[in-house]
């Protein structure tokens, strides 16, 4: 589909493809990225061209899902979570990566394939700053597009050209290098994803059972991303002005 719809509308579908995903629709947008930056070492898209659309899809589509997010809240991934492959352990994995990351899980849930489509709307439905989102998130949505966007155009071109030179052969090599360290990256990204989620599983079992032994009331899980957002050191100050009760 997406290579069908790059070879008939070019840009105009690495810029919609992108959006949608980062929108959290179930779209193939790094899949559409690497195949215009292979069109475009072909020479029937320009690369430039490619990775600007790329870098504008993907900031539209999740500012876009922040605002949704900050306006409906954690229901709207409830409600609609399974029309895009979203259960309750992929959303417990998301949550609890970026309560533990904070703002720089919108930097790196760019390189994560699940977690790039719901950034946006975790980060709205959490509260997360503007500011800060915008600045993650246009770092993280610049540097994929550029990287993986002149990964796909070099590597399509050493193809092309039968990288027969020395210098064809080596830039095979150092794109392959990189590709390697990318996937280690992202396997990596989600073997904690996995392990996170054993631990608050545990967490929450353990803590569910005591409180409820000792009356206690369970704490809101989701409090701790908010809080994590700010940077502030809040102060609690007596309500009686610091005045000794017995003065």
């Amino acid at each position: 589909m997406a290579q069908h719809l790059i070879a008939t509308y070019g840009y105009a579908a690495v810029f919609l493809l992108i959006a949608g995903e980062s929108l959290g629709l179930p779209l193939p947008g790094e899949l559409t990225l690497l195949l215009a930056a292979s069109y475009a070492a072909s020479g029937r898209l320009q690369i430039g061209w490619v990775i600007g659309a790329a870098i504008i899809g993907t900031l539209a589509g999740s500012i876009a899902a922040y605002v949704i997010g900050r306006s409906a809240g954690r229901r709207i991934l409830q409600r609609w979570g399974r029309y895009i492959f979203l259960d309750e352990a992929k959303l417990a994995r998301a949550e609890a990566f970026v309560a533990r990351y904070g703002d720089k899980a919108i930097f790196l849930a760019r390189f994560i394939t699940f977690l790039r489509e719901i950034a946006g709307l975790l980060a709205g439905i959490n509260r997360m700053p503007l500011g800060r989102f915008l600045l993650f998130n246009s770092l993280g949505g610049i540097v994929w597009a550029v990287l993986y966007g002149l990964l796909a155009y070099k590597l399509g071109a050493a193809v092309l050209s039968g990288a027969s030179r020395d210098i064809g052969i080596g830039a095979v090599i150092v794109i392959v290098v990189v590709a390697l360290l990318l996937i280690i990256f992202r396997r990596r990204a989600r073997l904690l994803l996995h392990r996170m989620q054993g631990r608050n599983d545990a967490t929450e079992s353990t803590g569910s059972s005591s409180a409820a032994m000792a009356g206690i009331p369970e704490a809101d899980p989701h409090s701790g991303m908010e809080a994590g957002w700010h940077s502030g050191v809040e102060t609690d100050l007596p309500s009686d002005g610091g005045r000794d009760p017995g003065a």
